[in-house]
């Protein structure tokens, strides 16, 4: 349990140095309920926090500003999630962008294969803080198209 709490300390130290680099994550999902979870509980672990609740929405966010990381639902209507990831990764400007994908659906290796990592609902919170930091680290210093 201590090793735990070391782990993401440093983890949060080395991510937000002296507070002045939150992390930018935008959620997509069409349930609000979901989006009000998610943004009340990453809001209070230091991330600056945008919500979309579309693929549209989500496109039109992501070119007034580019996030840190996007964390979507699988399964919207209009366009899934699967379609928001395949745009981003088609995009020069996006592709370097870390997606984190939450889905009850069952899906195929190779759809799972386009995400940096993918979670089963109900997510556990806690894990899913921790994999946020790790991949915003990751991309911030390799900060080069995948």
């Amino acid at each position: 349990m201590d090793s735990e709490r070391n782990s993401e300390s440093l983890i949060r130290n080395r991510l937000l140095p002296g507070g002045d680099s939150r992390a930018v994550i935008l959620i997509v999902d069409d349930d609000p309920d979901t989006l009000a979870i998610f943004r009340l509980y990453l809001a209070t672990r230091d991330f600056e926090i945008v919500t979309a609740a579309s693929v549209a929405e989500a496109l039109q966010s992501i070119d007034k500003r580019l996030p840190d990381l996007i964390l979507t639902d699988y399964s919207m209507p209009a366009a899934s999630g699967l379609e928001l990831c395949r745009t981003l990764r088609s995009r020069g400007d996006t592709r370097h962008i870390p997606i984190i994908l939450h889905t009850a659906a069952d899906l195929p290796v190779e759809v799972r294969q386009l995400y940096d990592r993918v979670f089963s609902k109900p997510v556990e919170l806690d894990v899913l803080v921790t994999t946020l930091r790790m991949l915003v680290i990751v991309a911030r210093a390799t900060s080069r198209p995948r």
